[in-house]
């Protein structure tokens, strides 16, 4: 037989069919909505007059976009009878294309759509154009085998008479002189004439012929042999031929002795292999527990992969799957561009942040619309007096001031191997969320504890430094200036020095190391303790309170004299983070190219404003113990 060469395939227009998908029953018609789900492409092997064909569906080898842009619902491939359009289109995990489609309220699509209502129209066909095939199986016995690596359906038909009525895939019967289906156009094909292909010049002898094949007494068997082989095509071939069951058996047992083509394009799925305990993406954060964490993570790892590496194929994933692109990112992102973070990193950066980092788990997050922000405070109350018969009471009124936010901008810039652009999309996901979340942790925390209104903390003034001098800065017993040298004496005396304010609930926040030679140290010592007891984890209370660490308070065991060793109070009453911009990204892949590396800065806009440690006569809702 004549070979074909795949060049002389691409840019052609074909179609095939597939049955109306009413496995669901009324459920898959919506006669309100006028809408019916419907299946319309598989990876079964279609016989070709040039070979078989095999439609790809994996992923990044079907384009959707025109079926996503409204594409038609047609009849019998006739764009003259438009009968509907197509609302929605995908590719399923079982590799079959499904579409909904909804029908006209035309005359026409009034009667096509009761004929499907009835069950009478059960096939639909699709037709498509193809950009891109390979070679897959080449044999003078059976043939050539094409898989179509890159195909654009173009529109949707409902159709009469397919080549298989049995299974409901196949191909359109072609036009034939014995048998015209539409008239033929004098001029060649238009370009908009979408799924029309030109039927090959046969031999008057290799015509389709006009009258039905006789009945074959063995055609139920053969079909059940051919649908246990996978090969429902090559049984009605044979059943049409007139052949027996006997033979047909022998030409499956033939068949089989030969392996299968593997195929030459893999899922993206299987490329993608994950085990382990998942970081960034922790299976609690998510309604649908690990499954839903690992195919969040794969979507962001997507986006990485387009956004940071430019990956083509995995622009192409972001895109059928509904993860938003920027259009640079389409194009390539150049040197300092920034992109927008989408939600599928975004949200476990943001968590992350938060376990890593005490900022915005203990203070008050005010949502910033403004590059300057004043959020009023109460410090004043309204009393009552008791007043005699018409005389009217004393007039005080609340009293407020304002707390004022000023954005600041801080960055945090990664490095990363493009040896990660071949490693999994979840294991590159977890890489970024976990460097940069902890990155802004860090700065955060400090920010909030260390900061002393230099450049290094954006000018943010933090607990530690704002409340010396204060009424609130509560000093030790003489001496008592190291973590093993404050005792419980200490402790109740800046306990007291909070002041009763109603809804307060304070904490106690120390470092690791404080947490182990001050209260840990006071919990060995008290009395009554058993070995069962001592044996237990540090302790995460003291008198009552909750024990929060950070690494930003002191850590050292030596002199901490004149400085703030524990802090203790309700943060939220005392500390408001303003959140100004969520996070952005740039992507530069030029700068450090020799070193096969990829940076990226990402950067955030907040403030902290310190406002509850009191003035020099009155302790405010956050107290400190001072080293003497």
């Amino acid at each position: 037989m004549t070979r074909l060469k795949p060049a002389d395939l691409i840019g052609k227009q074909s179609s095939r069919e597939a049955r109306i998908d009413l496995g669901l029953g009324l459920r898959a018609i919506d006669e309100d909505a006028r809408t019916v789900e419907i299946s319309f492409s598989s990876e079964a092997p279609v016989e070709r007059w040039w070979g078989r064909e095999i439609l790809d569906h994996s992923p990044e080898a079907v384009r959707l976009e025109r079926l996503l842009d409204g594409a038609p619902l047609l009849l019998d491939h006739d764009t003259s009878q438009q009968v509907g359009v197509i609302e929605s289109a995908r590719i399923d995990s079982d590799r079959i294309g499904r579409a909904q489609v909804r029908f006209s309220r035309s005359a026409k699509g009034e009667e096509v759509f009761q004929d499907v209502r009835d069950g009478i129209r059960t096939k639909a066909s699709v037709g498509y154009l193809i950009h891109e095939l390979v070679l897959e199986h080449s044999s003078d016995e059976d043939g050539d085998t094409y898989r179509i690596t890159d195909w654009e359906p173009l529109e949707a038909s409902l159709v009469s008479i397919p080549a298989d009525p049995a299974v409901g895939v196949g191909r359109s019967l072609s036009p034939s002189p014995e048998r015209p289906m539409d008239k033929e156009p004098e001029a060649p094909v238009a370009e908009h004439q979408e799924t029309r292909e030109a039927a090959p010049v046969v031999a008057e002898s290799e015509a389709i012929p006009a009258c039905a094949a006789p009945i074959n007494p063995d055609a139920e068997q053969i079909r059940a042999v051919g649908a246990h082989f996978r090969a429902r095509e090559l049984a009605e071939d044979h059943i049409m031929l007139g052949g027996t069951l006997a033979e047909f058996r022998a030409q499956m047992r033939a068949r089989t002795e030969k392996p299968d083509p593997v195929p030459s394009v893999a899922r993206v799925e299987s490329r993608v292999p994950h085990t382990g305990q998942l970081r960034a993406y922790r299976p609690e954060l998510f309604h649908g527990g690990r499954r839903e964490a690992e195919e969040t993570a794969y979507r962001a790892g997507q986006w990485c992969l387009a956004t940071m590496f430019g990956r083509a194929d995995a622009a192409r994933w972001c895109r059928d799957y509904g993860v938003q692109l920027n259009e640079r990112v389409l194009t390539g992102l150049g040197a300092g561009q920034s992109v927008v973070i989408p939600d599928e990193l975004v949200l476990p950066i943001i968590s992350l942040r938060e376990q890593y980092g005490l900022a915005r788990r203990l203070c008050t997050v005010h949502s910033m619309t403004t590059d300057t922000a004043s959020v009023p405070r109460d410090i004043g109350d309204v009393s009552a007096y008791f007043v005699g018969r018409e005389q009217a009471p004393s007039v005080t009124d609340p009293a407020f001031d304002n707390v004022t936010l000023v954005a600041k901008n801080v960055a945090a810039e990664t490095r990363i191997s493009n040896d990660y652009a071949d490693d999994s999309a979840i294991n590159l996901a977890e890489f970024v969320a976990e460097k940069h979340a902890r990155a802004f942790a860090i700065k955060e925390d400090e920010c909030l504890i260390n900061g002393n209104g230099s450049s290094t903390y954006g000018g943010i003034v933090g607990l530690r430094t704002a409340i010396l001098e204060l009424a609130g800065a509560v000093d030790a017993a003489s001496g008592h200036d190291t973590f093993a040298a404050i005792d419980a004496s200490d402790l109740r005396a800046l306990m007291a020095k909070l002041p009763d304010l109603p809804g307060l609930q304070p904490v106690w926040l120390t470092s690791k190391p404080g947490q182990n030679l001050l209260f840990g140290r006071l919990t060995d010592a008290a009395g009554g303790n058993t070995k069962r007891e001592l044996s237990v984890k540090m302790p995460d209370q003291w008198a009552g309170y909750d024990i929060l660490t950070s690494p930003a308070m002191p850590k050292v065991a030596t002199d901490l004299s004149n400085v703030a060793m524990v802090l203790f109070g309700d943060f939220r009453m005392g500390v408001i983070f303003g959140d100004r911009r969520g996070m952005t990204m740039m992507v530069d892949p030029y700068s450090l190219s020799s070193y096969q590396q990829t940076k990226i800065i990402s950067s955030e806009r907040f403030d902290i404003n310190c406002h509850g440690v009191g003035d020099a006569t009155n302790a405010g809702p956050i107290v400190a113990l001072i080293g003497e």
